[in-house]
């Protein structure tokens, strides 16, 4: 990251590089549906034909039944990957799984070539988890809004909720 000092000239290119930074500031809840839906506050608008990385934290809780699933939308804006080339946008998401064995230490990080295919995570009755989506994502000649969506992975008539400073960095990278 670029060191300014006082006084120095910032150039608006150096400005439109920085991260951007999203958050959650209200509880995003869902119950009993398995149906995707935005996590508001987790949305960028991105611009026609760039590149972007996007790095998400996220504390959520979910029951075992219900469990979680993360999706990027819309899916017409993107630039497929093609695995296992991943020419185009590809994620991938780490999180301990609550119901590993030993120090909950299970960490998945396979990486889907398509960022609208679900990601999904273990809910622990107890305690809340964290999930840390991450993403190239490639938009083609028409921009738009790039929103990351949550559900239950399985039916469950508990609430799944994304928690309060739940957040998301996004660095444009062309």
């Amino acid at each position: 990251m670029v060191l300014y000092t006082a006084g120095q000239r910032i150039r608006g290119s150096e400005i439109n590089s920085l991260p951007q930074l999203y958050r959650v500031t209200t509880p995003q809840i869902c119950n009993n549906s398995t149906t995707l839906r935005d996590v508001a506050g987790l949305a960028f608008a991105a611009d026609a034909n760039a590149a972007y990385l996007v790095e998400c934290f996220l504390a959520y809780h979910a029951t075992t039944g219900g469990d979680i699933k993360f999706a990027f939308a819309p899916a017409g804006l993107f630039v497929q990957g093609d695995s296992p080339v991943y020419t185009g946008s590809w994620w991938a998401a780490q999180g301990i799984d609550p119901n590993a064995a030993g120090a909950r230490g299970d960490f998945d990080a396979r990486i889907k070539a398509t960022l609208t295919t679900s990601w999904e995570r273990a809910g622990d009755n107890a305690d809340p988890v964290l999930a840390c989506p991450v993403a190239f994502v490639q938009i083609g000649a028409a921009a738009g809004t790039v929103r990351l969506q949550f559900a239950q992975q399985n039916l469950a008539v508990h609430d799944t909720t994304i928690r309060v400073g739940s957040c998301m960095r996004v660095s444009r990278l062309a």
